[in-house]
């Protein structure tokens, strides 16, 4: 992708790219090791919500390893890995909205059982550009991974905007369509419990939906210009990696009275044990003495 960067501006490129991926990082870890250490947290909705951040803890890695690629093989794997974590991502985002909106109109208490099926067809549509690319990249005919503007995804741009583009324009579309379903029904409904809760989570496919606003807007103006500017760039690189950290606060605010209820309990638990030892050994100890 040509644009009119210098190498002053694409220093601040790689700056941006890595600090903003390392808050992501962060924001993520944070997110999935909360959700599986406090089971106040373990509701179906917030299930969903992880195997977002999942998708994009995937993405955060390929980003880290935009650093390394100039090496074929880590520039095969970033590739692959963004390529995939991309549409992974907008898969789950779908997925939030469709199972929200159906919570939202009608609840349905089995809803969890939907869950093998969703992640088993999202992971499979989500891999089928990523291994187009592999065969075709080793194959020596068709779409490959490369490094294009500092960071390797598929190759010809023809084919990045056919496997990966698209799709995402159509997912970005749906999201939006679900959206305006959905406040169209909260209109219609008493915010019951099992309603909030599903109204809670549609932030996280939203937020991902805007960040990656910048990024169509910057591929719309290289299929225009056949090239982009560093504003747009940067632009799209920041938009792109923060996704994750937006996630994690957004994740914090919400969870925030679980995650302390849970560590005040453990540590009221800690003390009461700590104390019930003491007794005990005082105890143990007078019994000794009495004896003598």
């Amino acid at each position: 992708m040509r644009t009119d960067a210098n190498p002053e501006e694409w220093n601040i490129i790689l700056w941006v790219n890595g600090i903003t991926t390392g808050l992501s990082l962060i924001g993520e870890l944070f997110m999935i090791i909360s959700y599986f250490l406090i089971p106040s947290i373990r509701r179906f909705s917030m299930k969903l919500v992880v195997s977002l951040t999942f998708s994009d803890l995937a993405y955060s890695i390929s980003n880290i390893l935009t650093y390394f690629n100039a090496n074929e093989t880590i520039c095969v794997i970033e590739g692959a890995l963004r390529t995939g974590s991309i549409l992974l991502g907008l898969g789950w985002s779908i997925i939030i909205m469709n199972i929200s909106y159906r919570q939202i109109k009608k609840p349905d208490p089995e809803i969890s059982k939907t869950y093998a099926c969703s992640l088993l067809t999202v992971l499979i549509l989500s891999s089928i550009p990523s291994i187009i690319g592999l065969i075709g990249h080793y194959m020596g005919n068709g779409p490959y991974f490369g490094n294009d503007f500092g960071c390797c995804s598929l190759l010809p741009e023809t084919y990045d905007l056919t496997l990966l583009q698209s799709p995402m324009w159509i997912c970005i579309a749906i999201d939006f369509f679900y959206a305006l379903k959905i406040v169209n029904e909260l209109k219609m409904k008493f915010m019951s419990k099992s309603v909030v809760e599903y109204k809670n989570i549609l932030i996280y496919p939203m937020v991902l939906v805007f960040c990656w606003l910048p990024v169509t807007v910057n591929r719309i103006i290289y299929a225009i210009k056949g090239g982009t500017f560093f504003p747009m760039l940067l632009a799209h690189v920041t938009a792109a990696r923060i996704q994750g950290f937006l996630n994690a606060l957004v994740y914090g605010k919400s969870e925030f009275k679980r995650i302390k209820k849970h560590f005040f309990l453990k540590q009221q638990a800690y003390h009461r044990e700590s104390i019930d030892a003491i007794a005990k050994e005082v105890y143990l100890q007078t019994q000794h003495f009495t004896a003598l």
